[in-house]
């Protein structure tokens, strides 16, 4: 008997074209659903191709725009001045607009994320607890409780904007966006333009620490499970438009938003300035800033975290059990940083208690993720495949926990005991424990690159 034809993929609503999605083979064969198998349900159908990549750029800045590019800088600025920014800054900008040229198409984003789907919910549930943190008890230590009433509140409103389709959340992170420039031009109007603070350490720490930044800002995104939706929601070319735009120029304006406003958190981490949003406008113009993207970003999050889920409806409790564990945790830690003020290191240099934690959290971002991100998911230099697609083995899982274990005091001493010259043992140990991870069977050829 001939052979039947395939078949056909089923139709993009209003485009006349078809759309392959994870659960539909390419050949158009569709196939039931492996029990207990995870099943990702593509962002790409959802979108429809209903909004463009101009708009999926806004949502990306909003979405990266979080507890760490609002307030990582105003670290490295007082710390390295000027060129403690340019650390940051440069390889952020670049890592996650390159994830638009890494995944080359859709069909990459989707393959890459359903293979790494426990750690993208871990890299979300962390984001999550570590905006929790940073709402409930780092901001309120600088500006007063009122922060928190200002973002709890923000934050149904975020979530009433949000919606499942790529055009609702695009237009409520273009919102959240255009709050922020504006809160930028108010606050420039208001305080005016001062000069970037004096660096107070040998900026020689930042060799150090450079290639720590690097490695975590060029790794990290490729957890992110926004930025997997924004590139399934785009073609291959307008993929690259809104990584490129939104990264270099939208994010970027944010962080140089960051720099503006850092000399009055500088004071106030100080205790030389005591920082009032009843009693100060540009005080308050800030805050609608920084509670405006860190509701965003929990949306986002949660809406990521929702949307991709395992056709066992059970992991829906162990998911929101996770999430509680996570976020009692970072509760905890507001009730440490309150209760000890100041953290005496081995060597009697102070650092203060909500510095101290928010440095701890920063630690899934520049080692665990990354490292993971670099076991994983880089092939080896024989393949030209731009990422692995294959899920970790128990055995490399184990290994990996044993790299990241054995890095963990020298990032310690790093970052919290202020001896940068120990990333570089550290760094080295996670980059040449590449060469001994445990072969496994070879990964599955990617799928065909989708047509510009």
């Amino acid at each position: 008997m001939p052979a039947q034809p395939p078949a056909p993929r089923p139709a993009v609503a209003g485009t006349g074209r078809t759309e392959p999605f994870i659960g539909v083979p390419l050949n158009g064969s569709p196939q039931p659903p492996t029990p207990g198998k995870v099943r990702i349900i593509s962002w790409a159908a959802r979108a429809r191709r209903e909004t463009g990549p101009i708009a999926w750029a806004a949502f990306l800045a909003s979405s990266w725009t979080w507890c760490i590019g609002m307030f990582l800088p105003v670290l490295m600025l007082r710390d390295y001045g000027g060129w403690g920014w340019v650390v940051f800054a440069v390889p952020n900008v670049i890592g996650a607009a390159a994830m638009g040229w890494v995944l080359r198409d859709r069909e990459v984003s989707k393959a890459v994320q359903e293979a790494h789907l426990p750690a993208c919910r871990w890299f979300s549930i962390v984001t999550i607890a570590f905006h929790a943190y940073f709402v409930l008890a780092l901001v309120p230590r600088l500006m007063g409780d009122q922060f928190i009433a200002l973002a709890v509140g923000l934050l149904p409103f975020v979530a009433l904007l949000w919606g499942r389709s790529g055009r609702r959340a695009t237009l409520t992170g273009a919102l959240v966006l255009a709050v922020s420039v504006l809160a930028m031009l108010g606050y420039v109007a208001l305080q005016g333009l001062t000069p970037l603070p004096t660096a107070r350490k040998p900026r020689v720490e930042l060799l150090w620490m450079a290639p720590v930044s690097a490695f975590g800002f060029f790794l990290a995104p490729y957890l992110d499970l926004t930025f997997h939706r924004a590139r399934q929601s785009s073609t291959r070319a307008g993929g690259r438009t809104a990584f490129g735009l939104g990264f270099g120029v939208f994010f970027l304006l944010m962080i140089v938003f960051t720099a503006l406003y850092s000399d009055p958190l500088i004071g106030a981490l100080n205790g030389t300035q005591r920082l009032s949003i009843r009693s100060d406008l540009f005080v308050a113009v800030l805050a609608v800033h920084l509670a405006a993207q860190a509701a965003f970003t929990v949306v986002a999050h949660l809406g990521a975290v929702r949307t991709v889920r395992d056709a066992d409806s059970g992991w829906w409790g162990r998911a929101t059990l996770g999430a509680v564990v996570v976020i009692g945790i970072a509760l905890a830690m507001r009730w440490f940083a309150q209760r000890y003020s100041v953290y005496h290191g081995l060597r009697g240099r102070p650092l203060d208690s909500a510095e101290f934690v928010y440095r701890l959290f920063m630690a899934f971002y520049g080692l665990v993720f990354p490292t993971y991100v670099w076991l994983f998911m880089v092939p080896s230099l024989r393949h030209r495949r731009p990422v692995a697609a294959r899920p970790p083995r128990s055995a490399t899982v184990v290994f990996f926990a044993a790299v990241v274990t054995l890095a963990a005091p020298g990032f310690w001493m790093g970052f919290i005991e202020g001896q940068m010259i120990w990333l570089v043992p550290a760094m080295a140990l996670v980059l040449f424990s590449r060469l001994l991870l445990p072969k496994g069977p070879p990964a599955p050829q990617m799928p065909p690159a989708e047509a510009p």
